[in-house]
């Protein structure tokens, strides 16, 4: 295994602490700072590039017409705004 260090998420199994730990990968427990127990390390999603644009605001983007459309649609036609796909 590589010799790299990486910062992981970890959960004590006794305080319920959640802390970082930089570890090698291969490494799943670590000793809690708090209590000295064992802790697992957890499960946590990628961090991606805060300047790339999600495929939730490119279709909201590219399809900015329709959406005000229906959101008139929906206001003149007393549809409750908590019901419809756009929100409030």
């Amino acid at each position: 295994m590589s010799d790299k260090l990486i910062l992981f998420d970890f959960r004590c199994k006794t305080c319920n602490l959640k802390f970082e730990g930089l570890v090698k990968q291969e490494v799943r427990v670590h000793p809690c700072p708090d209590c000295d127990s064992e802790a697992k390390r957890l499960i946590s999603t990628p961090k991606l590039d805060p300047k790339l644009e999600s495929r939730h605001n490119i279709w909201v983007r590219q399809n900015a017409q329709k959406i005000r459309q229906d959101k008139k649609f929906y206001e003149n036609h007393g549809v409750d705004k908590k019901h419809h796909s756009y929100g409030s």
